[in-house]
């Protein structure tokens, strides 16, 4: 396999999906947002509203040409008066979605965040931007709303025995063994910021010993968290290797000072169960060959390489770029497995459609997108997945997408992508 990866123009596929500037947002408890903006550039924020159930918590000051031209600063705190007035409970926190176009136009948001905070007071800020033209910056959307988001934790939060993961759109699954062990060295909880309904329960976050960073997209806002908390953190993208994840718990442990005997005795069993799952996926998937993507998991070079060294039949990686976190993955899989094909899925040649593969295994929607694979794990983002826990979840996701056929078009409507 030798990459090629191109900046040229993209094709947007309808598995191209994600969370979104404004779903992120949401994650805030008790906030709201005004997205400001031409009402053409918020119209995926209002159809994913709508999809996944927060079209209550989202409105909208709609730009004409005259406001561009002349400003429209002055016009967003009469807005959100406004929204103010529609809203049956008062929001402690009000995240405002800037389109790019303000990032040409070059709005004071220090001025404005001053005004706002002298006329609501008991309501806290932030501004997000909505910029594509970031996106192969240091701080692209999806980095930046992670920042935003848990920019409202303060460093005077007594420490307490909690940890945090941060970055990952939703919670480890309630089967992780990080729990366990956690529990297990009375240590705990693990908390998330989609646990919360209270704003003021959420601020409880500050005060954990450590955050754990399973999605490369909370690494900026873990380090920020550092510096401004005191709390250390340790990325640990999700990984599907053994020998990865034995890795990533010692890391855990030596950070949590927890004992051996005591992660031994929580995290032995567990290892032992992902082996056995593996070996009962290889006999069921025989030679059936397998695709990833990067829909599927932040390293979808990582995930080939693992899946290869247990010795499925990998024979094509989805992928529009290498993180520098998965580069050396990508290179093990280049030197072992030459004979592996990749592509794009953003490269406007992704059009032609001339990879078919429908009897393959997708692992990842845009693998089965572009292969128009009938059979398709349904996994997004990595989401819920950690440790051995995520191993054994994948491989009784790939034993299920092997048996029957899948619905592409009803997965992504589960999953709540809206394009």
């Amino acid at each position: 396999m030798a990459c090629c990866f191109e900046d040229r123009l993209h094709y947007d596929a309808p598995s191209n999906g994600d969370w979104g500037i404004c779903r992120l947002g949401m994650l805030v408890p008790e906030a709201v947002e005004l997205f400001v903006g031409p009402s053409a550039c918020g119209r995926h924020g209002a159809l994913g509203s709508i999809h996944n159930g927060y079209k209550d918590r989202l409105f909208f000051l709609s730009l004409d040409e005259s406001d561009i031209i002349e400003g429209y600063a002055q016009l967003i705190p009469d807005a959100v008066e406004e929204m103010l007035a529609n809203l049956n409970k008062r929001p402690r926190v009000v995240m405002m979605i800037f389109t790019c176009l303000d990032d040409l136009i070059g709005t004071d948001h220090d001025a404005l965040g001053e005004e706002l905070a002298e006329r609501f007071p008991d309501i806290l800020f932030r501004s997000c931007h909505m910029n594509p033209i970031t996106t192969d910056t240091k701080l692209p959307p999806m980095i930046s709303i992670q920042n935003n988001i848990y920019s409202f934790l303060e460093t005077e939060r007594k420490k307490d025995a909690g940890v945090n993961t941060i970055g990952n759109y939703i919670p480890l699954a309630e089967t992780c063994e990080l729990r366990m062990l956690l529990r297990a060295a009375g240590l705990g909880p693990l908390r998330h910021i989609s646990d919360y309904r209270s704003f003021d329960a959420y601020l409880e976050m500050a005060g954990s010993l450590l955050n754990v960073v399973p999605s490369p997209l909370g690494r900026q806002a873990a380090e920020r968290l550092r510096v401004k908390t005191g709390t250390p953190y340790l990325f640990l993208p999700v990984s599907y290797s053994l020998e990865e994840v034995d890795a990533q718990y010692r890391q855990i442990c030596d950070a949590l000072q927890i004992d051996r005997e005591v992660a031994d005795a929580v995290l032995a069993p567990a290892r032992g169960m992902a082996q056995r799952k593996i070996e009962e996926a290889l006999r069921l998937l025989a030679d059936m060959p397998v695709i990833v993507d990067d829909s599927s998991s932040a390293q979808p070079f990582g995930l080939a390489a693992a899946l290869l060294s247990y010795g499925f039949r990998v024979v094509r990686i989805e992928a529009q770029m290498c993180a520098p976190f998965d580069e050396g993955h990508r290179a093990w899989v280049e030197e072992n497995h030459p004979e592996i094909s990749h592509s794009q899925p953003q490269n406007d040649t992704a059009v032609l459609f001339d990879h078919p593969m429908e009897q393959a295994l997708a692992v990842g929607a845009q693998a089965a997108y572009f292969g128009k694979t009938k059979h398709i794990v349904d996994l997004f983002g990595d989401l819920g997945m950690f440790g051995y826990d995520g191993i054994c979840r994948l491989m009784d996701l790939m034993i299920q997408a092997a048996a029957e056929e899948s619905d592409l078009t009803k997965i992504l409507d589960k999953m709540g992508l809206v394009v």
